[in-house]
C-alpha cells in the first residue's frame, strides 16, 4: 500500500521545480562546454548559442508553468470547475 500523506504535494513541487531549473543550466554549461571545444574561438562559440539559451528559457519557462498549473488542479475540481 502507497501511503500520500508521508510527502504532501509542495516539498515535490518544490523538488520537480529545482530539478528542472538545475537540469536545464547543467545542459545549458554542457553545451557552452561543447561549443568551446568545437570552434575553438569564445565569441563563436558564445554567438552559436544564443538560439540554445533562447530555447533553454522557452523550455524552463514552459516547464515551470505547467508544474505551477499542476499544483491549481485540485482546488478547480474542488470549485466544481
Amino acid at each position: 500500500m502507497i501511503t500520500y500523506a508521508l510527502i504532501g504535494a509542495a516539498p515535490i513541487w518544490y523538488v520537480q521545480v529545482g530539478a528542472l531549473v538545475v537540469g536545464h543550466v547543467i545542459a545549458i554549461t554542457m553545451a557552452h562546454d561543447r561549443a568551446i571545444a568545437t570552434y575553438r574561438d569564445h565569441h563563436i562559440a558564445m554567438r552559436s548559442q544564443y538560439w540554445m539559451l533562447a530555447m533553454m528559457v522557452v523550455l524552463t519557462t514552459l516547464g515551470l508553468y505547467l508544474l505551477s498549473q499542476a499544483n491549481r488542479w485540485p482546488e478547480a475540481s474542488a470549485e466544481g470547475g
